[in-house]
């Protein structure tokens, strides 16, 4: 095995142990990781999404009676701009750069998430507006693959436990990363290799090995406190890659 097939597999573990407790992780960490790496956009995400789609399937079967109606607002405002942004950087070559703003605000709710009273303040301004946070969530991801970083701020603030985040991040993510698996199947799957069918293997190791054992035994606040820190590494490796 080679080094950087060793590096990729062992950072698909690890962050699968994340996203394992979490919800998102391999995406949002992922991308930029092996993008500095050198890696191609295209071949980053035959790497990353079979890996997120394995563990947002067992997720959901864990914790489906968390789910509500929050799932088909999902469906309808988050999924078309994702799919129409990612076809636009397929087919187009169109891309940009969000990095910046998004960990910056990132940042940000991470510092209002240490003080409750802003905390609160932060998800009433969301819930009012999630329709619209959810399409731009759509776009963000199709032309990033980094859509995660929002849900994170979003998802936390309509949902109350641990077990409720987790499940409806992992919906979220389940049809996001469907939504653009179909995408890159209209385009033939080119670049696709049987080293990229490791990933969901390694991703449900990390899944039932690690990240489920840690999930089941994490209080309430060891979860919130862990979620804000989660919070500040997305915002603090979105803007590095980016100023890198």
């Amino acid at each position: 095995m080679d080094v950087e097939l060793l590096f990729t597999c062992a950072l698909v573990f690890a962050l699968a142990v994340v996203q394992s407790l979490f919800g998102v992780g391999l995406l949002v960490f992922g991308t930029p990781c092996l993008l500095l790496a050198g890696m191609p956009f295209v071949d980053a995400l035959y790497w990353l999404l079979p890996a997120s789609f394995a563990i947002s399937v067992v997720q959901i079967r864990h914790g489906r009676g968390e789910l509500d109606s929050f799932k088909n607002e999902f469906i309808w405002f988050a999924l078309p701009p994702a799919a129409l942004a990612l076809g636009g950087v397929l087919w187009l070559g169109a891309d940009y750069d969000v990095r910046i703003p998004i960990g910056a605000l990132l940042l940000l709710t991470a510092a209002v998430r240490v003080f409750p009273a802003r905390a609160a303040e932060l998800g009433a301004v969301l819930g009012q507006y999630r329709r619209t946070v959810l399409v731009v969530t759509g776009a963000i991801h199709g032309l990033t693959n980094m859509g995660g970083a929002l849900l994170t701020i979003l998802i936390p603030n309509l949902f109350a436990s641990k077990e409720a985040i987790r499940a409806n991040v992992a919906f979220a993510y389940l049809v996001f990363v469907g939504t653009q698996i179909v995408v890159l199947a209209s385009v033939g799957f080119a670049g696709l290799s049987s080293e990229h069918l490791l990933s969901p293997a390694i991703a449900l190791l990390a899944y039932w090995s690690v990240g489920q054992r840690v999930f089941a035994r994490a209080t309430a606040a060891a979860y919130g406190w862990a979620l804000t820190a989660l919070t500040t590494a997305f915002g603090l490796t979105l803007v590095g890659s980016a100023l890198h």
